[in-house]
């Protein structure tokens, strides 16, 4: 009888737990007081992680900055859902704290101007790789240095429709459609195009790559929509 009446309450809760949790995520976004990023991915700690990429992004854009995602989640504070056999995370920080954040760094070490990146000259198209493989999307991103600009375009051609969609890449299977995006310290180090006969071309090398040989770097698929 216990068991019975502990599974009704479960069944009575769960609801209004999520239900709270989403009014709470809402009012946070409309929050001027706040910035906020969430993700999805089967572990908590991987989405958690990707969420607070995205945040430190957004806090480097809003305050000019570059505070790193490991001071950022000393202040920052999650919400979170599940979603099927998934979590959703929403992570959230004062705009406030940020700027706290800042000015101690600022008052306690001395301001080091940044160098400025090389850019890397644009490689012509291999001659390996077909059109199909490789769209202009892509082409632009071989341009790119770091995982901001990166991710800002994707947000930006997804917008416009450029893209059908993109994320980050939590295990070494991905879409044999889908292009991927290598980082090593937050630089771009391989662009693997989509499969061709079970095979990736890398558009940086024009040499048959593969996500295995990239260990411990972190990465972004996305699906080009060609014209």
């Amino acid at each position: 009888m216990r068991a019975v009446l502990f599974v009704m309450m479960l069944l009575i809760i769960t609801p209004a737990y999520s239900q709270d949790v989403k009014q709470q995520i809402n009012s946070i976004k409309k929050n001027a007081k706040y910035i906020n990023a969430e993700a999805t991915d089967e572990s908590r700690e991987e989405a958690f992680s990707m969420a607070l990429e995205e945040l430190t992004d957004e806090a480097n854009s809003l305050f000019a900055s570059n505070v790193l995602t490991n001071e950022l989640k000393t202040i920052a504070k999650s919400l979170e859902l599940k979603r099927g056999e998934s979590m959703r995370v929403f992570a959230y920080v004062l705009k406030e704290d940020i700027r706290c954040l800042i000015a101690s760094r600022q008052n306690s070490s001395p301001v080091v101007p940044s160098q400025p990146t090389p850019s890397r000259p644009t490689p012509p198209l291999p001659v390996a790789v077909s059109s199909a493989q490789a769209g202009k999307v892509t082409s632009v991103f071989s341009r790119m240095n770091t995982l901001t600009e990166i991710k800002s375009l994707l947000r930006q051609y997804k917008e416009e429709g450029k893209l059908y969609d993109f994320n980050w890449v939590s295990s070494s299977v991905v879409s044999a459609e889908a292009a991927v995006i290598i980082f090593r310290d937050e630089k771009i180090v391989a662009i693997l195009l989509q499969e061709n006969n079970g095979k990736r071309m890398n558009y940086l090398t024009n040499k048959e790559d593969n996500i295995s040989n990239y260990s411990g770097c972190r990465a972004i698929w996305y699906k080009e929509k060609k014209e």
